[in-house]
């Protein structure tokens, strides 16, 4: 029997497939969720595969493009895929490369499994709970990852499509002792950029992400030393509220004190 990081693994990179497919073609079919959330036919396909494949696991699956009365029952599951078919679909629309793959497997409100996989430049991040992270480059070379703890150049990132936390953040770090630098990215560009230490914080205010947007960057940065806290209480973020949204939070390494 397959082992659940393998079933995940298959999952994306068969995803991938698709969604390459449809990211040369003209017509990405562009539809609206509402004014602010595109989807494409290559969400759609790559939701469809990925819940074809793990299904093979007989998990219960969330999915972003899953039915709402679908989601309406992740607060009764104590075990269950917790999938983005296609992080980024703006960046996706706008052809800059920025967009991944994410599957997680959440178990008693835990990420335990977490796969993060980049189409345009097949590269593979995962973990497992108590395990190592690892990359695996388009290659095939597979590294371990770690998260370095800054100590007097803290480079903090942002996100190119929420652009109103800036200021937000600026404020929270005017009276902290280190030398910022920000940087912006795409999507889950982010936590790569951060798992390869090219980046050591970042923050997030806004309330229009969802679980499925941060539980598999989730397990892999935890793996590599870092943390994924809630700005308010600064305890680890727990998956499996109906609501979906998640609240403000800020990644970084679990030693650096901010």
């Amino acid at each position: 029997m397959k082992k659940d990081i393998d079933i995940a693994i298959e999952a994306v990179k068969k995803a991938s497939h698709f969604i390459m497919s449809v990211y040369i073609d003209e017509d990405l079919k562009i539809e609206y969720k509402d004014k602010d959330q595109p989807v494409t036919i290559a969400d759609r396909g790559s939701h469809d595969i990925l819940l074809d494949i793990l299904s093979k696991s007989k998990y219960p699956i969330i999915s972003e493009e899953s039915p709402k009365e679908d989601k309406d029952k992740i607060n009764t599951y104590d075990k269950f895929w917790l999938i983005d078919p296609l992080d980024g679909t703006k960046e996706f629309i706008k052809r800059n490369d920025e967009f991944a793959i994410l599957v997680s497997l959440i178990e008693n409100n835990e990420s335990i499994l977490g796969v993060m996989y980049f189409p345009t430049s097949d590269t593979l991040y995962y973990s497992e709970k108590d395990t190592k992270a690892f990359k695996i480059s388009k290659s095939g070379v597979k590294s371990v990852l770690k998260m370095n703890n800054p100590k007097n150049d803290v480079i903090f990132l942002t996100s190119k499509s929420n652009i109103s936390d800036s200021d937000k953040i600026y404020k929270f770090l005017e009276d902290k002792e280190y030398n910022f630098i920000e940087k912006s990215y795409g999507a889950s560009l982010k936590y790569a950029k951060m798992l390869e230490n090219e980046g050591d914080i970042y923050f997030r205010y806004s309330s229009k992400m969802s679980q499925w947007d941060i539980a598999a960057p989730h397990c892999i940065i935890k793996s590599a030393g870092g943390e994924v806290v809630t700005l308010e209480t600064r305890e680890e973020f727990r998956y499996g509220d109906q609501k979906m949204t998640i609240p403000s939070f800020i990644i970084k390494h679990k030693n650096f004190k901010i």
